[in-house]
C-alpha cells in the first residue's frame, strides 16, 4: 500500500469514527491510541498527522485548542457529508 492510500485509509477511520460518534473530539496521540488502535491499520505518527491535515483542509474536522493548549480535532458542524456507498440492484 502506497503512503498516500494509507492516509487516505486513516483519513476515513478517523471521519468513520467521527461520523458515529459526533460530539467526539480528541488530540492526536488519543486518534491514534484509542480510536485507531483496534484497528486493521497501522497509520504511524506520520500517518495520523496527514490524515487529520488533509481532513482538516477538506473542511471535514476542525482543531481547538485546549486550556493546556494542546489540540483537539472534532467534526465540523458544517462538515460536508462523506459520500454514502449505495448497493447497486
Amino acid at each position: 500500500m502506497t503512503d498516500e492510500a494509507r492516509v487516505l485509509q486513516v483519513a476515513l477511520e478517523i471521519l468513520g469514527y467521527l461520523v458515529r460518534h459526533p460530539e467526539a473530539a480528541d488530540t492526536r496521540e488519543h486518534i491514534s491510541n484509542w480510536w485507531l488502535g483496534s484497528r486493521d491499520v497501522e497509520p504511524g505518527w506520520d500517518g495520523v498527522t496527514s490524515a487529520l491535515e488533509m481532513l482538516e483542509k477538506n473542511g471535514h474536522i476542525e482543531h481547538v485548542e485546549l486550556p493546556n493548549r494542546r489540540i483537539a480535532y472534532r467534526l465540523r458542524s458544517n462538515a460536508p457529508h462523506p459520500p454514502q456507498n449505495r448497493e447497486q440492484g
